[in-house]
């Protein structure tokens, strides 16, 4: 384990089933998902918060010192995002290629998820290194974060209206004109019901809706007029600056959310590989959930939220 991940994990150590640890605090248990009183759940959960050292190495959008409006973050190389150090040079998401901005590559081909070096072939279609690309996209977007120009965020602690209470968040995201774009969310009580959900549209004109990752195509927006700024107004009636917010890699969520929130439970560091290296949502929920969420969700990102609570349950 490197001696970053030591730092990261140091709040954080094995615990057992909080199940077996405290089943007096359970009404009932469903699916492999406990039903804990909402003040023994907070309670709890409290104790794996995220540290503010975390929320910086993690990337997690903080308070700008001079400006309400605006966000920083303390590393901006983290491995969801890059950093535009290039006013006109960007990095392709899907192809990794460097482009102009004033002429983009079009079409966009590439493998729509990674190599697998011991098997040799791509996860996506099992195809050899080298071979023939199965996903095309427009043309190259990026998700490149401009980290010096991070506007438009609401502070839950300053302008949020909920109380001590615990929710799951997840977002999807599409790639616009100049970066990515959260354009759907979800957000789940502690009983894994869905308190909020809904798509709505991007600040700018959708290039790409990410399929493979969102399952949102261009027909789930033709009748949609939500907008960012609505969902802004929902969301603070649910969280404050004592609420708990559980997801899986919430950094990059709250960052396409435009949402600064310092009581974090991540779940890619509640569940930590021997290496070091954080696990995918899909692997965790294999492993440590007895049954698989439904998957008949309006939304991927509420299945998402779901599964991040029903694991945050265990703890």
């Amino acid at each position: 384990m490197s001696k970053m991940s030591q730092q990261l994990s140091l709040n954080f150590r094995p615990s057992r089933s909080l199940r077996s640890k405290a089943p007096h605090l359970y009404a009932s248990f469903g699916k492999g998902v406990g039903e804990l009183k909402q003040s023994s759940f907070y309670e709890i959960l409290s104790n794996w918060q995220l540290s503010e050292y975390q929320l910086k190495e993690l990337s997690f959008p903080q308070k700008h010192p001079f400006d309400s409006n605006r966000a920083e973050i303390a590393k901006p190389y983290h491995k969801f995002f890059h950093h535009i150090s290039d006013p006109i040079r960007r990095k392709c998401g899907h192809c990794k290629r460097i482009y102009s901005v004033y002429n983009p590559p079009k079409p966009c081909r590439y493998h729509w998820r990674g190599y697998r070096h011991e098997l040799g072939v791509n996860i996506c279609c099992n195809r050899p290194k080298g071979g023939a690309f199965c996903a095309t996209a427009p043309r190259c977007v990026t998700d490149d974060v401009d980290a010096n120009n991070l506007l438009g965020y609401k502070n839950t602690s300053v302008v949020g209206r909920g109380g001590p209470d615990v929710y799951a968040i997840d977002a999807e995201m599409v790639y616009t004109e100049d970066c990515m774009e959260a354009c759907a969310v979800t957000l789940v009580g502690a009983n894994c019901k869905v308190v909020y959900e809904t798509r709505f549209l991007p600040d700018k004109p959708i290039i790409d809706y990410n399929t493979h990752h969102s399952d949102l195509t261009e027909k789930d927006f033709r009748y949609t007029s939500t907008t960012l700024n609505h969902v802004h107004q929902e969301l603070l009636r649910y969280l404050g600056p004592s609420t708990i917010l559980v997801g899986h890699g919430l950094s990059h969520d709250l960052l396409r959310l435009k949402l600064i929130h310092n009581k974090i439970v991540d779940t890619s560091v509640l569940f930590p590989l021997k290496d070091g290296k954080t696990r995918g949502l899909q692997s965790l929920e294999e492993e440590y959930l007895e049954d698989k969420a439904e998957s008949d969700h309006k939304l991927k990102c509420t299945g998402d939220a779901i599964v991040t609570m029903r694991l945050a349950l265990l703890k």
